[in-house]
């Protein structure tokens, strides 16, 4: 994921980052969320990571197509829905002064919240409101 999907995701070349984004909406269709829902979590919560703005916009957009995709075939996405609001909480994403990082933040928000509606996954929707509200109000 790191060399290539997170490198290339928001190539400055539209047909290399349209392969690769391409690339990501596959592993959300055919590769397990007990599987690559934790491996993203994991990488956008590394201390280290998170110092890279570009990084972690690439991240971001990968995650929001994968889960895009993700959500309408894998029974098990539910169980992630959790993990990943949390994650939004707790994260400094939501108050990155980078351009690039606030609008990849609200295409996740989108995509989770879409994902836990097409689930019927609604004793969540206080957080994914509250998060609406505080993307809403930034800047």
């Amino acid at each position: 994921m790191r060399h290539i999907v997170y490198k290339l995701v928001l190539d400055e070349e539209p047909d290399v980052a349209k392969r690769t984004q391409r690339i990501a909406q596959e592993l959300g269709l055919f590769v397990n969320t007990d599987l690559i829902i934790p491996m993203m979590i994991a990488q956008l919560s590394d201390a280290e990571s998170k110092q890279v703005p570009r990084f972690v916009s690439s991240c971001l957009t990968s995650m929001a197509l994968v889960i895009e995709f993700t959500s309408d075939r894998h029974s098990t996405f539910n169980s992630h829905l959790k993990k990943l609001i949390d994650m939004i909480k707790t994260s400094d994403f939501l108050f990155s002064e980078n351009l690039e990082v606030m609008i990849c933040t609200s295409r996740v928000i989108r995509q989770v919240v879409k994902a836990g509606a097409q689930q019927g996954c609604l004793e969540n929707k206080q957080e994914l409101f509250k998060i609406l509200l505080q993307l809403g109000s930034l800047p």
